[in-house]
């Protein structure tokens, strides 16, 4: 157990950007220690992290992530996109993406905009757009108006 949290702690300081590191949290340590935890599954094996889901309305289902999707938390959505921002890995940052969807606060729909600028996320980023408020994906508040520009810059 010791070894995991020492890990873990490494793996925490080692990733992301200094002011994310440094950046107070107020997330217990127990808390970050096991959403460091669900981070360290998914990058060990993305492609499994996420599984088909059971409805035609959810066909992708995060395996391995219920706190960083439940626990609320801005600091948790700018964790997530510091990972996703900051991996050369595809499959790892389309797992996180998926994770990133499920969550409900609002800076979820900024993080699912600034995807859109990557080809290779701009179809799950657009999708989990798309899926906010609609089950198991969380309502969270929405700026219609950046909303709307994204889908005008799609179109063009």
């Amino acid at each position: 157990m010791r070894h995991a949290v020492l890990v873990l702690a490494v793996l925490w300081a080692g990733c992301g950007s200094d002011a994310a590191v440094n950046r107070p949290s107020a997330i217990r340590p127990e808390l970050r220690d096991a959403l460091e935890a669900e981070i360290a599954a998914i990058r060990a094996d993305p492609a499994s992290s996420v599984g088909f889901g059971e409805k035609a309305y959810t066909p992708y289902e995060p395996n391995v992530a219920r706190r960083l999707i439940t626990v609320p938390g801005e600091d948790i959505t700018a964790r997530l996109q510091e990972e996703i921002e900051g991996s050369g890995d595809r499959v790892y940052r389309l797992a996180l993406l998926h994770v990133l969807g499920r969550r409900g606060d609002e800076r979820v729909d900024r993080a699912l905009l600034a995807a859109l600028e990557d080809p290779s996320l701009r179809a799950t980023a657009a999708y989990l757009l798309g899926r906010a408020g609609f089950k198991p994906y969380a309502a969270r508040p929405r700026d219609e108006a950046a909303l709307r520009a994204a889908v005008e810059i799609m179109r063009t």
